[in-house]
């Protein structure tokens, strides 16, 4: 769906609270299909018990991705 070499992820912060975290990014994508370029904020909230991730919820702009990869040049 996007090209690997084109794509970059950064991660901004990350805040920790107990056994819950969130880290806050951007990603920035590039569409195979049509070569579109989008890049979004994003949020990860990860959710830790006994030392083994338990929960994973990624919040993105799921409306710009949907345009990005129907969109054609």
């Amino acid at each position: 769906m996007f090209v690997p070499e084109k794509s970059e992820t950064s991660i901004d912060k990350i805040l920790v609270d107990g056994a819950d975290a969130v880290a806050l990014g951007r990603f920035s994508l590039v569409v195979k299909a049509n070569g579109r370029h989008l890049s979004m904020l994003v949020a990860f909230h990860f959710t830790v018990e006994s030392r083994y991730l338990v929960r994973l919820h990624l919040y993105e702009d799921t409306d710009l991705v949907a345009r990005a990869v129907t969109a054609s040049d």
